[in-house]
């Protein structure tokens, strides 16, 4: 029954408040071999292919507004929408959940203009009227699902997105350091185009000992296929609207547009399945296609569960500390706090931090780490909504003392590990060493719903006590050591070769 309808009469094409029966226009002499009859016939022809195009998008359009209505009717639909929350600061991508209450989020924005959901309210009514089949339960949560993933979307911001039960827990895991994936920190990145933006699926960094590791994953690769399905990074149609408004266009290559967008279309994925594929448990081996520098790249890797330290340390040659950090974990700071304390009792004095491949997290466990070295400095401010400012400090650890830091970035240096390598830049005058960092200086926050669906949202701006807003552009090293991040850890690592130089210099 679901999806069938007669069509042999006028009812099929009823139209609620439409004026139907109008007489039919009488059928025009031909003019096609006239100059002009070309040119109308060319403009006929654009304007039926723009409206194969449009007809697409108005199809999910109407869904999207009945999915708006049905998150409207949540609270009988599915009570998850309005249960509890949680809610943390931290990068989108390795973020941590912690308690938030319903309540007060449940009255957020009630003072606005409501006339947009009395709307979806009225086409929630006539759908629950009027549709053909009876609206499950199971569609209702469906419908509600969807509600919030398109009012997130709309914000055109690809820090704001929506979670299925399966990805927010995956991004719960990966907050605590374990990945059950191919193991990388992977993030959208927005890359501005002629006619459209981008929106490239990018490796941030591979975790220690996973898979992507193993098989050369780099920061900055861009994730084109996934078995040989075309990571939908932008509309595919762009190409085709944008000749079916050329009149300088011949008729063959609008149709070959059309056609090529069409197929290109269906041997897809959405952004968020491949999200799916790549960050949580499956069986047997991925085909990837990544561009590197533009340039195309066959990778194929498995998946497995990783969970590597947030610090590891040791002591090299000079009596220098060479402490690196992973994922900002929740504990990642208590960790550096204890592998810090047990070297200076061994006399160091000297600290090589290594930030490269370090994706961000916790902003909290980058303050505690800032403590130990800088207590109680000024780390940088962050603005949230409305303009509130709020400023970052390190911790008081009673514990610490004053060293000569060096910090060793690259571009997969991110988010909160972004926020403290400028830190320690700007309080502790720390020198930075290796590649520009990543360019991320959003807050995110992560929002879980009862239902154990999520999404996040960008709710700030962090901005360094001294230095120039990085977002987009990355933190600039004040030595910059050309160097690939395959060589991170071998014996042709220069990037530490030169940390290290540093750091044994004579205090001025």
């Amino acid at each position: 029954m679901r999806g069938q309808a007669d069509s042999s009469g006028p009812a099929a094409a009823r139209f609620i408040g439409d004026d139907l029966g109008q007489p039919q226009r009488k059928r025009q002499p031909d003019w096609h071999s006239t100059r002009a009859g070309r040119h109308r016939t060319r403009r006929a022809h654009a304007k039926k292919t723009q409206s194969m195009i449009h007809n697409k998008r108005a199809t999910w359009a109407v869904w999207l507004l009945v999915a708006a209505a049905a998150a409207l009717a949540g609270r009988a639909a599915d009570n998850s929408l309005r249960a509890s929350l949680s809610r943390v600061h931290t990068s989108a991508q390795a973020s941590q959940f912690s308690s938030y209450t319903a309540a007060a989020d449940g009255n957020v924005g009630l003072s606005a203009d409501l006339r947009p959901f009395e709307l979806v309210t009225k086409v929630l009514r006539i759908v629950k009227d009027n549709y053909v089949d009876p609206v499950e339960p199971f569609d209702n949560q469906k419908m509600a699902h969807n509600a919030v993933k398109y009012m997130v979307a709309s914000l055109g911001d690809s820090g704001s997105r929506f979670m299925d039960a399966k990805q927010a827990k995956a991004l719960a895991e990966l907050a605590e350091g374990a990945s059950n994936g191919i193991g990388a920190a992977l993030k959208i990145r927005e890359v501005k185009k002629e006619d459209y933006t981008d929106q490239q699926l990018t490796v941030v960094a591979p975790l220690e000992g996973s898979p992507a590791q193993k098989a050369g994953l780099l920061p900055g690769d861009v994730i084109d296929t996934v078995d040989g399905k075309w990571v939908k990074s932008h509309d595919p149609y762009v190409q085709a609207i944008k000749l079916a408004k050329d009149f300088k266009a011949s008729i063959a290559d609008r149709k070959k547009a059309y056609k090529d967008a069409e197929a290109l279309n269906k041997n897809s994925m959405t952004l968020e399945a491949a999200f799916d594929t790549l960050s949580t448990a499956g069986e047997g081996e991925l085909a990837l296609k990544v561009l590197r520098r533009g340039k195309p790249l066959t990778v194929k890797l498995g998946r497995a569960r990783v969970s590597p330290p947030a610090v590891t340390s040791r002591v090299l040659e000079g009596n220098v500390a060479h402490i690196r950090m992973g994922i900002l974990t929740p504990k990642a700071g208590e960790d550096f706090q204890k592998a810090l304390g047990q070297m200076r009792g061994d006399g160091v004095s000297r600290l090589v931090l290594d930030l490269r491949n370090s994706p961000g997290g916790s902003i909290k466990a980058a303050q505690q780490i800032a403590g130990s070295l800088v207590p109680g400095a000024k780390l940088g401010a962050v603005v949230r909504s409305k303009g509130a400012r709020e400023n970052l400090w390190a911790t008081r650890d009673p514990k610490a003392a004053r060293m000569t830091v060096v910090v060793l970035v690259n571009e997969g240096t991110e988010g909160a590990s972004e926020v403290l390598a400028a830190g320690l830049r700007d309080a502790a005058g720390a020198k930075l060493i290796g590649n520009t960092t990543w360019g991320n200086a959003m807050e995110s926050t992560a929002f879980r719903l009862a239902d154990g669906s999520g999404y996040t949202l960008t709710t700030g701006k962090y901005l360094p006590a001294k230095g120039a807003d990085y977002q987009g552009k990355g933190i600039k090293p004040d030595a910059i050591v050309p160097m690939t991040p395959a060589k991170i850890g071998t014996a042709d690592d220069g990037q530490l070769s030169r940390a290290l130089s540093v750091a044994r210099r004579p205090a001025a």
